[in-house]
């Protein structure tokens, strides 16, 4: 749990009351004694998504997501855990308190994460009355990046003179160790400020805190780097940060589509001129960490990439970075010489927005640049241009997709898709699985089957049907349960006596909370009454069908050892098969018969 003790973490739940947290987000709408609206992690057009506020958990029908509402804010706001919990936690006025053994990291952090909060702060205010401070002005001013640019994005000024931040901290009390572990400042003969004579971006988490900064001159005659961005620190990873991320993560999430550009000024400009769904990667490929962050917003992403070579190679890169973390990609170039910003300011966003609209797919682009550079009239070039659209078909991690672009590069080549396909498979043969077992790139292990009709009926019954629950005990072996949900429910239920079901706090895992969400939800055994369709009822029917699946099971096992064993063993085999076959009879007879069979079949 990240270090938060449970009674803190159980606090945030009782204080967080689901249908008020939901319907901060959601259109909720009273259904019974539940609430719906239109489920936001899926598209559907009739509503699935369920609130149920007695028992404090959401659930959708339709794409089976579930959980409390520490799971809704998780998965609706892409956040990690922790970051929910504090997100719930100051909605519900709670000082969220650590386990001992974490809190100096923790505390570290926080004062990390204070110290850039103030630095923003004081960089902002040097941008108004620092030294210096009137050039950085009307290079703003030049660039068209004053008054609404520079609030939305806090732009700010570090001096020249080299001390004047470390000067700053110290009268402020902060530790000179701080600024340096936090990359603003440089150790020395003396410690001095990193970021010197520089306008100065703040690049923020997915919340929305400062973590680090990028640090432009203003003079183009000015020796040094353009850019000085911070270094690794325990709060800044370059290759997981995407600028712009806090401010586009709501439009990215509606449009379920993202547009990656390369550069701070770039996004900004986007966002300005209403592209809100605009964010820069903090380099020029994406890596692995940053598909995997915009995976968790997105299913499609569009790589603005600059018309020359190099822009067209870092564009490919990401996309097959992309397609590997399962996203859908398309290429959209921008015209020689231009960039977003640029091409805003110079002919208005509808030009930019024309771009984006023709994008092109990886596969699509790649073949028709080879045919415009007349690559493809030619054997050696039509190989050179098939491997590379291998390459990146193979990136792609969906199976759809990889056909998909198949289809797509046959097309544009000219030749069979089963010829590109076999083409494929041969690559992928190549670099088969190793001989640790360990799956190739790209290649999943196949999720966990879906309980069983009657395993899924029993532990809807045990967790609302408390007087059910001796029955079970008494009658039910552990064994006849194979989903492994399915048993920890019911152990937890069993457990339970009469009472309501209590879920462990230390065992939420995802799977775990949407299967415990979707049988709260569930009101079926809720609504047996009458005698022919009483709980007991459907319970005995459950664990029969339970145990004649067991025995049916037993019963291929010993056809499959007689169909193997030697002439002498298949009589005792036979007989083994033909006991089971009895039992299977007696139990399929009804209850008052079976139920005496139960403690002779173990």
């Amino acid at each position: 749990m990240g270090g938060i003790s449970r009674d803190t973490i159980e606090l945030i739940r009782r204080r967080c009351d689901i249908v008020e947290v939901v319907g901060a987000y959601l259109p909720l709408q009273r259904a019974g004694a539940a609430f719906r609206a239109l489920c936001p992690f899926h598209k559907e057009k009739t509503p699935s998504f369920y609130v149920n506020p007695v028992r404090q958990i959401f659930h959708c029908f339709g794409c089976h997501a579930g959980g409390d509402v520490i799971r809704f804010v998780m998965e609706y706001e892409r956040l990690d855990f922790l970051a929910a919990v504090r997100l719930l936690a100051e909605r519900a006025g709670v000082a969220v308190q650590f386990d001992d053994r974490d809190r100096p990291e923790r505390s570290r952090r926080e004062l990390l994460l204070k110290l850039h909060e103030a630095a923003v702060e004081f960089f902002r205010e040097r941008l108004r009355t620092g030294p210096g401070s009137e050039e950085a002005r009307a290079y703003l001013k030049a660039r068209r990046l004053e008054g609404e640019a520079e609030r939305r994005f806090r732009i700010g000024w570090a001096p020249p003179g080299g001390a004047d931040l470390v000067e700053w901290a110290r009268r402020q009390g902060w530790a000179l160790d701080l600024l340096i572990e936090g990359g603003l400042a440089v150790a020395g003969d003396r410690v001095r400020d990193r970021f010197v004579g520089r306008l100065m971006f703040p690049i923020c988490d997915e919340q929305g805190r400062p973590i680090g900064f990028s640090g432009r001159l203003v003079r183009t005659d000015e020796s040094g780097a353009k850019y000085v961005n911070t270094p690794e620190t325990p709060l800044f990873h370059k290759g997981r940060i995407l600028f712009a991320l806090d401010k586009a993560r709501r439009a990215i999430l509606e449009r379920r589509r993202a547009v990656l550009c390369e550069g701070q000024i770039d996004a900004l400009r986007c966002h300005l001129a209403g592209l809100d769904h605009v964010v820069a990667a903090q380099g020029t490929a994406v890596t692995e960490d940053q598909a995997r962050l915009l995976k968790r917003h997105a299913d499609e992403v569009i790589v603005m990439l600059d018309a020359d070579e190099a822009g067209r190679e870092a564009a490919i890169r990401s996309a097959r970075t992309l397609l590997a973390a399962d996203l859908a990609v398309r290429l959209a170039p921008l015209p020689p010489g231009e960039d977003p910003d640029s091409l805003i300011l110079g002919r208005g966003v509808g030009a930019l927005q024309e771009i984006l609209d023709h994008a092109e797919s990886a596969v699509d682009f790649v073949a028709r640049v080879a045919r415009d550079r007349g690559e493809l009239s030619g054997d050696a070039g039509r190989i050179r241009t098939t491997e590379r659209l291998l390459e990146i078909i193979g990136s792609a991690s969906s199976a759809v997709l990889r056909d998909q672009l198949l289809v797509q590069a046959a097309g544009r080549m000219g030749v069979p898709v089963a010829a590109m396909r076999r083409e494929l498979e041969g690559r992928a043969h190549r670099h088969r699985r190793p001989a640790n077992g360990a799956p190739p790139a790209g290649e999943t292990a196949p999720a966990e089957a879906e309980p069983a009709p009657e395993e899924l009926w029993l532990a809807e019954i045990a967790v609302h049907r408390p007087e059910c629950r001796p029955l079970i005990r008494d009658r039910l072996r552990p064994r006849l349960i194979r989903h492994p949900l399915v048993r920890r429910v019911i152990e937890l239920a069993l457990d339970a006596g009469d009472g309501p079901v209590t879920w462990p706090a230390d065992e939420r895992s995802d799977a775990f909370e949407r299967f415990v969400a979707a049988v709260e939800m569930s009101d079926r055994a809720l609504r047996l009454e009458g005698e022919d369709a009483s709980a007991v009822r459907a319970t005995q029917d459950c664990i029969l069908r339970l145990w004649i699946r067991d025995r049916e099971r037993c019963r291929q096992e010993a056809a499959s050892r007689m169909a193997s064993a030697p002439p002498e063993e298949r009589p005792r085999w036979l007989e083994v098969c033909q006991r089971h076959l009895r039992e299977i009879a007696m139990l399929k007879r009804g209850w008052e018969v079976a139920h005496p069979l139960f403690d002779l079949m173990e």
